[in-house]
């Protein structure tokens, strides 16, 4: 409904939007200082909604998804996340990481002892500050000559 509103919003007042994914948003709340981050949302019966993000070298800020975002089982997703993750070690971040049984993680994405106690972690930010922190991102990757998304919505 609210991007509906936004689409509708944009059209008549002919201003471009920009679209932010929720789960990359979610990966960007992590303060980890890992390559791999896999957000994901409670689908609820036995689901997740996830995908998997690399940080770019040199620019820990920038995120590029690796895969895809979709709805998955828990076992497909942490599968997944392997996948994905190769010879590494992605973060799982979540605002309900309680979704995922402890014993499934350990079996599917075993921890080096070094990372156990950080395997799965709570983002504490609040969405109005990393919704900022990523428009910032992308106000950087668009020309100089256009103004950046938030300077449009301030319109």
């Amino acid at each position: 409904m609210g991007l509906a509103a936004v689409k509708g919003w944009a059209e008549v007042h002919h201003k471009p939007i920009a679209a932010i994914s929720g789960l990359e948003a979610i990966a960007a709340q992590s303060i980890a200082n890992d390559e791999l981050v896999s957000p994901f949302l409670d689908a609820r019966r036995g689901h997740v909604f996830g995908s998997t993000y690399r940080r770019s070298p040199g620019q820990p800020s920038v995120l590029q998804l690796v895969g895809e975002e979709a709805i998955l089982s828990i076992e497909e997703f942490l599968t997944q996340v392997k996948r994905n993750s190769g010879p590494g070690q992605a973060v799982l971040v979540s605002a309900t990481p309680e979704v995922l049984p402890h014993e499934l993680v350990e079996s599917i994405l075993p921890a080096h002892e070094s990372n156990r106690s950080q395997r799965v972690w709570r983002p504490q930010l609040a969405v109005w500050d990393l919704i900022a922190r990523i428009v910032a991102i992308w106000s950087i990757r668009w020309d100089s000559t256009q103004t950046t998304f938030a300077a449009r919505m301030r319109k």
